[in-house]
């Protein structure tokens, strides 16, 4: 019996998913999404059919969403691990320790998981679909895939992971860099999931904690579908049922609707089981994972809201409530381009049968032969002139830009764009910084996503290291003539898995501006302590940010070529006392040598005389 034949069972998750996926089209959701791609990226005549006529616009929508994404970028954000453990002093002494442990490890990993851009990318997607969704998960080192596929000793044998240990200690001490990638290879991931793709089982709570379910959908290669099936051991009658399918209507973006090679989409359930997050996955008609305990006691994603939307899961972004005023303003500008065309330029009257050669008319430098002969060519051949148009096109279209992006809060004041000459940066700063009190709402939201984040971190540290686990932190440099430009040195640790389980963490976010009118000020702070002589000129390059306005990594290298020199300078003038302390050297034993040499012919002197007199006295001579 053929495939076609046998009757077709769908999953469990791909009922759940058709059933998320009626409810968000009779709310039109897809689409309204997809329009909102394409009015942000400048498509805002899609679909219209116009002939001729010119598809011009004016994209305002762009501007007014990337100063506002923009706007949130302004600051440095940094996640502290802090203890709740306050059953006793010493408990909470250490649990203290080992946040400090786990607040450096996180600096490192969110470098390595280049968590800066796909924050910022959660920020836009939030601006332009009302919802950005980060998720994570652990990836483990593929030779501890291996050998935990293949030896069960090896989770049983302590000596095992013990020599491990000593051995990525050896390596890390050798070289830390090399140690670092390997154990952020095997730390936590992170990647950006579109909202059209993420399907919630109460499509009215926002709080996702608080879901019954969470679908992810994605769209995968046919081969490797078929071979995540095979390592998952499903039968292979089962993974002969795994075809590839179109069910690419609800994809985010017009591109996405058309695929190279044969896709399958693949549907994952997160959902709690006796207080742990457990997942399935399945295509339309094969279970692939059938029920695995993540060991999570939250769900590993974190999802940021533009604007709350009452009894919606989703929300409200910055270019849908902006999209009538955009295409009303395109629509005068298409109407004003076509009069022009009509009206706004000379046009030539001609009286035809007068002319022996037309085509004539339309070259440059042609020469018009006529029929017959003509008292005046201005009868034959003249222009009519360019008629006035009002200007009430033009005043509506600018007051639709204006007003709209006014109404937004994105004016040309609030963004900058005034001339440096004719105001100053402290006034304005004060006007931008005015400005973004409208904006205090979502900058509150981008910072509760990030302690949701701290907390999944470290709910996949608790979860997946059940032996311990190594973290990195700092090696601090106290000696300011050694300064480094922007880059650390770092040492391993350790962090059992009872510290893991016995703290009890809660997140703090620690806020940096970070402008160019923020950082200039504070290097204005820096130079005001240096020319009062507060500081030293190498602990003021020490104060310096790594991306400050003056360039910390020239400052560096001036210091060390000072310290270099002076090295030398002071190699020399030792070389010269050494030598002068031998020269004087030589020079007192000299001396010495010629008192001795003196002293002994004064003696022989002094004999030969007592002698002399001796002899006398005796009568000898």
């Amino acid at each position: 019996m053929s495939l076609e034949d046998e009757e077709i069972k769908e999953t469990n998750e791909w009922q759940l998913y058709e059933k998320g996926k009626s409810f968000l089209q009779k709310q039109n959701f897809f689409e309204k999404a997809n329009r909102n791609i394409r009015m942000y990226l400048g498509d805002q005549w899609h679909g219209a059919k116009l002939g001729n006529m010119p598809l011009v616009q004016y994209n305002f929508i762009k501007p007014i969403v990337k100063y506002k994404v923009s706007n949130l970028n302004t600051k440095d954000y940094e996640i502290i691990i802090m203890s709740n453990n306050y059953d006793s002093l010493a408990e909470h002494e250490e649990m203290d320790k080992v946040c400090n442990k786990l607040n450096s490890h996180i600096s490192v990993i969110w470098e390595q998981m280049k968590m800066d851009r796909l924050y910022r990318r959660m920020k836009k997607d939030s601006a332009i679909l009302g919802e950005g969704i980060l998720y994570f998960y652990f990836k483990e080192l593929e030779e501890k895939k291996k050998e935990n596929k293949n030896s069960e000793e090896y989770r049983e044998t302590e000596n095992v992971n013990q020599i491990e240990e000593q051995d990525d200690i050896k390596d890390y001490n050798e070289e830390a860099t090399e140690l670092m990638h390997k154990i952020v290879k095997g730390d936590i991931e992170a990647e950006i999931l579109n909202p059209l793709d993420v399907f919630y089982g109460n499509e009215n709570e926002p709080d996702i904690q608080r879901q019954p379910y969470i679908l992810i959908k994605k769209r995968m290669d046919l081969d490797s579908v078929r071979q995540l099936a095979k390592e998952n051991e499903v039968e292979p009658e089962e993974i002969s049922k795994i075809q590839a399918d179109k069910d690419v209507f609800e994809q985010a973006g017009d591109a996405a609707k058309e695929e190279v090679d044969d896709q399958v989409l693949v549907i994952t359930k997160l959902y709690k089981k006796n207080g742990t997050v457990h997942y399935t996955q399945s295509t339309k008609t094969v279970v692939i994972v059938k029920d695995e305990d993540m060991g999570l006691k939250c769900y590993p994603l974190a999802h940021m809201i533009w604007e709350d939307v009452y009894g919606s899961a989703r929300g409200l972004g910055e270019v849908e409530p902006l999209i009538e005023n955009q295409i009303e303003t395109n629509k005068t500008l298409q109407r004003r381009a076509f009069i022009i065309q009509q009206i706004a330029y000379p046009k030539q009257v001609v009286d035809i049968e007068k002319i022996k050669n037309p085509s004539a008319l339309n070259k440059v430098g042609g020469r018009i032969e006529l029929n017959g002969v003509v008292d005046d060519i201005n009868k034959c051949i003249g222009y009519l002139h360019p008629t006035q148009t009002s200007s009430e096109a033009v005043n509506l279209q600018n007051e639709l830009i204006q007003t709209t992006k006014e109404l937004a809060n994105a004016g040309d004041v609030v963004t900058g764009s005034v001339n440096p000459e004719q105001a100053s940066g402290k006034a304005i700063l004060a006007v931008q910084e005015a400005a973004q009190q409208p904006l205090i709402e979502q900058s509150n939201k981008a910072t509760e996503v990030l302690e949701d984040i701290g907390m999944i971190i470290f709910d996949i540290w608790r979860a997946y290291n059940v032996n311990g686990m190594n973290v990195f932190t700092p090696i601090d440099n106290k000696d300011l003539k050694d300064i480094q430009d922007g880059t650390k040195k770092y040492e391993m640790s350790t962090v059992s898995y009872e510290q893991l389980e016995k703290l009890k963490p809660f997140i703090k976010i620690e806020i940096t501006p970070k402008s160019a009118y923020d950082k200039y000020a504070q290097e204005q702070s820096f130079e005001n302590l240096l020319v009062k002589e507060k500081i030293t000129f190498e602990e003021y390059v020490e104060l310096l940010d790594t991306d400050s306005v003056m360039n910390k990594r020239k400052l560096v290298s001036l210091i060390r070529r000072r310290i270099e020199k002076q090295k030398q300078v002071q190699a020399i003038e030792e070389q010269a006392n050494q030598k002068a302390a031998e020269l004087e050297k030589g020079m007192m034993l000299d001396q010495k040598a010629n008192q001795i040499e003196q002293d002994v012919q004064m003696n022989d002197i002094a004999n030969q005389t007592e002698a002399q007199a001796q002899e006398i006295l005796n009568g000898v001579r």
